[in-house]
């Protein structure tokens, strides 16, 4: 019982905290934001902060869901309560995840690789939103679905090489395989992300990255998109006085 009454009192304190703070920055608790985040930290699954694609930091204050992301990326609903929390830039009350947004790597399959290149799949797609920030390329994307069978996304490289030749892009394909299933409707807008680390690591000394990704969408028409990434600098270490 106490126990119970000590945790409702530091609830209580928390909440009084941060409707304080929330009045003094400015914020509303009526105000909610959606963004796509990456999870920074957990404790026994539970996210404590996440870093949105431009840097900006939050620590989870407050929560209104016990949901424990399975990703690393995620798109997320929250309420700002307070700035410059504990080297935070915001505090913020988690209303809900949205999306716990599937993350995987790349893949390379040889082009006379039959079996993996059917793997991959053929099948079409419709996509809506794609860019390269914060070490990942999102795609945003929908696809037909029946309900029976697993679908299978990825984002193949056409080259087993991860360095990029000069200003040519690094191509990329991204590949749907519907497996057996029926196509009956479509399944909504999604979002999946493809780390890019290793493209990252491979190109050190290089200023940017640049990406060509393609698909076929369900018009049958083939499209391609050029992405950009900016590389960070690399501190260049002195050579020590002999």
């Amino acid at each position: 019982m106490k126990t119970k009454l000590s945790l409702l009192i530091l609830i209580v304190s928390v909440l009084v905290v941060s409707l304080v703070s929330c009045e003094s920055d400015g914020y509303s608790l009526g105000d909610q934001y959606v963004s796509i985040a990456t999870v920074d930290a957990s404790e026994n699954g539970e996210a404590n902060s996440f870093t949105l694609d431009g840097g900006t930091t939050l620590f989870v204050a407050a929560s209104g869901t016990n949901y424990k992301p399975s990703n690393p990326r995620v798109l997320i609903n929250y309420t700002i309560l307070g700035d410059n929390y504990g080297g935070y830039d915001h505090a913020i009350k988690l209303n809900y995840y949205m999306q716990d947004i599937l993350t995987k790597p790349t893949v390379y399959v040889a082009p006379d690789d039959k079996e993996g290149q059917d793997k991959l799949g053929y099948d079409k797609v419709k996509i809506t939103t794609m860019f390269a920030r914060a070490g990942y390329i999102t795609i945003e994307y929908g696809i037909n679905v029946g309900g029976q069978d697993s679908h299978f996304i990825n984002l193949a490289r056409l080259s087993e090489d991860l360095k990029q030749n000069g200003d040519e892009p690094i191509k990329l394909e991204f590949r749907h395989n519907k497996g057996k299933d029926e196509e009956n409707h479509g399944s909504g807008l999604m979002f999946v992300c493809f780390s890019i680390d290793d493209f990252v690591k491979a190109n050190e000394g290089l200023k940017e990255l640049k990406f060509e990704v393609s698909w076929e969408e369900y018009s049958g028409e083939k499209k391609t998109m050029e992405l950009k990434y900016a590389l960070p600098e690399t501190e260049v270490v002195p050579e020590p006085r002999k």
